[in-house]
């Protein structure tokens, strides 16, 4: 018997979406974005119970593991910290909802939210992160200990790509691949949608609207003819006829010295 333990942190000042959505719950390719964990860890028959550990409130996460239970037919559980203790300390404070049952090993995933980040870089950028997914013994436990003991003395495009295999898009218009579109969404058939782009339960999208590099949340409207590009669309939010949305296509190459980005000009002459 295996578990899984998926680490979300928590709240933290600019990591709040739109509508008070936690990062963890922020759809992604039409799922939240840590149901794409689960969905990978309910594969594995031997794995029996997952468990999500957070600072988030269980008024937040309550709903949503319910749902998950239901909808996967396996036991989840949430751990709230009621102090953020970081990614070991998360872990080490919950090692005995861990251990319980005897696990022969546990998988532990990161299911926070990051915007861009380079892997081994040439130059520097920022503070490490880690976005791996382990598989752990019951011994490392001692080794958390252990390592406690001497400090006290002295993780867009890719869920959609995986998303495209499993059920892959029925063309309602014009598809650049990967799409994601929500069974409900009304889209026009002269619309044109990709390449990356998710769009949500309720949404409408009407005629000669192209869409590229984008998130539509639910019950968005999208008129006639407008652009939208490198962007998130609330929920229930309008975009009228014509309008043109841009946001930054993407970021710097952070490994060459002195990156910066350039901004042309919104309506430049190509």
């Amino acid at each position: 018997m295996l578990k899984a333990v998926i680490l979300i942190g928590g709240p933290q000042k600019g990591k709040q979406f739109y509508n008070n959505t936690s990062p963890p719950l922020f759809p992604i390719a039409g799922l939240p974005l840590i149901q794409h964990h689960i969905e990978a860890c309910v594969k594995l028959p031997v794995c029996k119970e997952i468990l999500i550990i957070g600072s988030y409130t269980t008024t937040q996460m309550a709903p949503f593991v319910s749902d998950m239970q239901k909808e996967y037919h396996v036991i989840i559980r949430y751990l709230q910290e009621f102090t953020p203790l970081g990614t070991a300390g998360g872990l080490y404070h919950f090692r005995d909802q861990v251990r319980a049952g005897n696990p022969a090993a546990f998988f532990l995933l990161n299911g926070d939210a990051v915007s861009h980040f380079v892997e081994k870089p040439n130059s520097y950028v920022s503070t490490l992160i880690n976005c791996g997914v382990y598989v752990c013994s019951l011994n490392v436990f001692h080794t958390m200990a252990s390592a406690f003991e001497k400090k006290h003395s002295g993780f867009y495009k890719h869920y959609l790509e995986l998303r495209r295999q499993k059920a892959p898009e029925q063309a309602r218009c014009q598809i650049l691949p990967d799409v994601t579109l929500h069974p409900t969404a009304v889209v026009d058939p002269t619309a044109v949608i990709g390449p990356n782009v998710s769009v949500g339960a309720g949404v409408t999208i009407k005629a000669g609207v192209r869409l590229k590099e984008s998130i539509v949340l639910n019950n968005a409207t999208i008129n006639e003819h407008a652009l939208v590009m490198y962007s998130v669309v609330g929920q229930d939010a309008v975009v009228g006829e014509w309008a043109r949305v841009e946001g930054t296509p993407s970021d710097p190459d952070p490994n060459k010295p002195f990156a910066k980005m350039d901004n042309p000009p919104l309506f430049n002459s190509d």
